[in-house]
């Protein structure tokens, strides 16, 4: 319906940047960072909501509301949260934002592609029971799996979007008859989400928790009292729900199992220590880069030969590589504050060497290459004329 639309599309767009606000003001967070937190947090998870719905029984426009929220917000914030990451990491790099705009492109492309494919193909199998109808469940569990890892493998974190294009595709098809699919859904997730949620309390770390403060639950309480309720008053204007319904509505919006799952994917310290330990590397080989390139160009530039060797002395001489290196240390023992300034300590440097080099006479550079050009073709023309003399 239309506040299901408004829900999942600009609503979206307000709890993202009313959360943000909260993370940088409440919790002190930088902007990049609340701007992650706030994208993780636009998920309600359907895998929570599901339950409470047949526990509250509320009237059947709310029942449907959010239960449609739960299941297509959760693959449109995974992506929305990917993409944040990426502009953050782009930003640091380039001031191009290409990648991002094609990384999107190839979520979406590959979620929807792949999904409505899987959506078609498999409907059509099960319709005329190309598959035994005792295999039904156990097959379509499987095909799920293969779906994400297909769309996963085209564009990364496309996988959600992928199934779920699917299930809606089934869900939609003639003549199809989904109800023991269903009933088998409801007692896998069961089954499962028990063990994920018992697996998710016991990674909780009481010590971190005690770290983030009172200004966390300030946090968490504007989610709930604030950004929720003001994302459904809007989305729900010139509706025909009565205000209990936009109550419940606004009262019902817990982060499940995606938004834990999303926030792994960038808190892994593993992962971020080994992608910091690669930059480090990579800026080693670029320092050996400079003074092979110094060496090259001593003879037939002097003065550029020189600027390099003072922008590699210089790189020793402030520690990047060290503070770089540090970075990666700090990760992976969790130090992340102490990573945060290594980082902002680097790139600082990295400017100024940027700076640096590109302080060298452009025009200057240009008539050398000119004067080092026209001496090349002097010389071929003469070995010519050596050569038709002989």
């Amino acid at each position: 319906g239309v506040v299901v639309r408004r829900l999942i599309s600009w609503g979206v767009l307000i709890i993202w940047l009313l959360v943000a606000g909260l993370a940088h003001w409440v919790v002190g967070m930088d902007w990049p960072l609340a701007f992650l937190f706030g994208a993780i947090m636009t998920v309600t998870g359907p895998t929570v909501i599901m339950p409470m719905l047949q526990a509250v029984r509320p009237t059947r426009a709310v029942a449907n509301i959010l239960r449609w929220e739960g299941i297509l917000v959760d693959p449109l914030g995974a992506i929305l949260a990917v993409l944040t990451f990426t502009v953050i990491i782009a930003s640091q790099v380039t001031s191009s934002l290409d990648e991002v705009f094609i990384l999107l492109l190839r979520m979406l492309a590959s979620g929807l592609i792949v999904g409505a494919l899987a959506g078609l193909l498999w409907g059509l199998a099960l319709r005329r029971f190309w598959i035994p109808q005792f295999l039904h469940n156990v097959a379509t569990l499987l095909i799920v799996f293969a779906v994400y890892a297909a769309a996963d493998t085209f564009a990364p974190e496309s996988g959600l979007l992928a199934v779920t294009v699917m299930g809606a595709w089934l869900a939609n098809t003639p003549r199809l008859h989904v109800r023991e699919l269903l009933d088998f859904k409801e007692s896998l997730s069961i089954l499962l989400i028990s063990g994920l949620f018992i697996l998710l309390a016991a990674r909780l770390d009481f010590e971190q928790l005690k770290a983030l403060g009172w200004m966390a639950l300030l946090v968490m309480l504007g989610i709930q009292f604030i950004a929720r309720p003001f994302k459904v008053f809007l989305c729900t204007l010139g509706s025909s729900l009565r205000w209990q319904e936009r109550a419940t509505i606004a009262w019902i919006g817990p982060r499940g199992i995606i938004a834990a799952a999303i926030s792994a994917v960038f808190a892994d310290e593993d992962v971020l220590s080994q992608r910091q330990s690669g930059v480090a590397d990579r800026y080693q080989r670029l320092e050996e880069l400079l003074l092979r390139l110094a060496d090259v160009e001593s003879s037939e530039n002097p003065e550029r030969s020189a600027l390099l060797r003072r922008a590699a002395r210089q790189s020793r001489d402030k520690f990047v590589l060290e503070k770089l290196r540090g970075a990666s240390e700090s990760l992976q023992t969790q130090e992340f504050q102490k990573a945060v300034t290594n980082q902002e300590l680097a790139s600082q440097e990295l400017q100024s060497l940027l700076k640096l080099l590109l302080s060298e006479d452009r025009s200057k550079r240009i008539r050398d290459e000119k004067q080092r050009i026209a001496k090349l073709i002097k010389d071929l023309k003469r070995n010519l004329n050596s050569q038709r003399g002989t």
